[in-house]
């Protein structure tokens, strides 16, 4: 179980005066306090009873010179061990400054020498007019399989559609007979309309990829 956390009452507080008063400075402010926060004298505040017995608590702490000594080592301790937490979190708080100074720097950094390796990369890659010539090369070779792919589909297509032999060329091909289901058919419709506008996607990319070449080519 975890021990719970003391609670400490500063006495000197309670009777408003400071750590180094005399015991008749702490009389008479007792005395003052006392009279002012009797329950007697405050029969409709339901606080005057706890504030009246926490100065009869710190007047008797303070009043005995034994409990006084012991209170004031208690007070100093609080206050060094408050003065070590200050200056921990000082170096805390310094130390997360340092290392976000440190990663804005790095950060700032790499985009600068990012920034700087792109340029480099750009101002080596000019477009030559062999480039542009390949490119065109690229784009014919690229085009030319792609139509022989979209017939070679259709011609599959074609081939699954049409209707199935009859027992009698059945026997002479002695093949079994190859049925295809209106849901495959349309599957396989569907998947070349695809691969069609596929095409066209790749073939339109292909077109602009090579102008820009030429234009790149153009320009310089």
């Amino acid at each position: 179980k975890m021990e719970q956390q003391e609670v400490f009452v500063d006495f000197y507080a309670v009777l408003g005066v400071t750590q180094i008063a005399t015991q008749n400075e702490i009389n008479k402010a007792y005395k003052k306090l006392a009279l002012k926060h009797h329950p007697d004298r405050n029969p409709d505040d339901p606080t005057a009873k706890d504030r009246f017995q926490a100065l009869g608590v710190a007047y008797s702490a303070l009043n005995n010179s034994v409990v006084r000594e012991q209170f004031d080592a208690k007070v100093r301790a609080k206050q060094k061990r408050k003065e070590r937490s200050d200056n921990i979190s000082a170096e805390r708080r310094k130390f997360r400054e340092e290392l976000h100074a440190r990663e804005a720097h790095a950060q700032g950094a790499h985009k600068k020498a990012r920034t700087a390796s792109s340029h480099t990369a750009t101002a080596t890659t000019h477009t030559t007019p062999d480039d542009a010539v390949q490119d065109l090369d690229r784009l014919r070779e690229e085009t030319a399989q792609m139509k022989q792919k979209e017939a070679a589909r259709l011609a599959k297509l074609r081939t699954m559609t049409s209707p199935a032999p009859s027992p009698q060329q059945q026997q002479q091909q002695q093949q079994p007979p190859t049925h295809t289901t209106p849901i495959s058919t349309a599957a396989m419709y569907i998947t070349t309309l695809e691969d069609h506008e596929s095409l066209e996607h790749q073939t339109l990319a292909l077109m602009a990829r090579a102008a820009h070449s030429l234009q790149q080519f153009a320009s310089a």
